[in-house]
């Protein structure tokens, strides 16, 4: 997390190097070029990769990734009314889209679009944070900070790296920022496992607990039975993995799909 002021430890700034900074400077043009004016603060969430343990967080079983430098960047300017404004930098692939922050919130669960992914993360963290939004209607006072966010990535989509969970987590810690809660990083996680399911994805928690927890130079064990736990795993310095991108995509929210390959009925049993 950057911003002008001290934010609580939870948020942490991310390194700009030289191309760091160039895109920073990019997100915040597009940000300008849609709403007039600066971001308040940016928020970040990295993609993964698995070492060992495929699918099996499905089920409950221990997995081994670790974070990647691809990333998705929100850029929030906070609103004192309770409306959503989503913008991507690439506004031809992404389309904009904008809705008001209450109870009637509607998520796409049959053909999710990207903002339904970004609405997961949004609504997972309000609903936590303050219980009494899910009676709050249109036209009502929601005491929920609205947020004109333009969107950033560069994890490749529905390449296996985590792009859409990546996406969750990052709507989740803007939307803490933005109305001034605070929530641990293992909080975090739990809350976008389980929001996920919004736009149908069943899926285990590795991608969400890894992009909150994951640390330089560690893979992270991460367990999910008796409760979430996470383990370091030190990476020998001159190691060095290569992620190859096979060419073919896949939503990762139809999951049938993925059980036909594996030639099995289901991944939840």
């Amino acid at each position: 997390m950057m911003s002008g002021d001290k934010s609580p430890s939870v948020f942490k700034s991310f390194p700009v190097d030289g191309v760091g900074a160039k895109r920073l400077e990019l997100i915040m043009d597009e940000f300008y070029s849609n709403y007039h004016g600066s971001p308040e603060f940016f928020a970040r969430s990295p993609g993964r990769v698995n070492l060992i343990g495929e699918h099996i967080d499905y089920c409950g079983y221990e997995v081994l990734p670790m974070a990647i430098d691809q990333d998705i960047i929100s850029a929030v300017s906070v609103l004192d009314e309770p409306v959503l404004r989503l913008c991507n930098t690439n506004s031809s692939a992404f389309r904009e889209y904008d809705c008001f922050l209450t109870s009637s919130i509607r998520i796409e669960s049959s053909s999710p679009q990207w903002f339904d992914y970004y609405l997961c993360g949004v609504r997972g963290v309000i609903e936590r944070c303050l219980p009494s939004f899910t009676d709050c209607e249109d036209g009502d006072s929601c005491d929920v900070a609205g947020m004109n966010v333009v969107v950033d990535g560069t994890v490749p989509v529905s390449a296996g790296l985590s792009s859409s969970s990546a996406l969750v987590c990052c709507a989740a810690l803007a939307t803490m920022r933005a109305n001034g809660w605070k929530l641990s990083l293992q909080e975090l996680a739990e809350i976008c496992i389980r929001c996920e399911k919004f736009v149908g994805m069943e899926g285990g928690g590795m991608d969400q607990t890894i992009s909150f927890l994951a640390e330089k130079g560690q893979a992270k064990l991460i367990e999910f039975v008796p409760e979430l736990s996470v383990t370091s795993v030190s990476l020998p310095e001159e190691a060095l993995f290569v992620v190859a991108h096979s060419g073919i995509e896949i939503n990762k929210s139809h999951t049938n799909i993925i059980s036909e390959w594996l030639n099995v009925d289901s991944l939840h049993k």
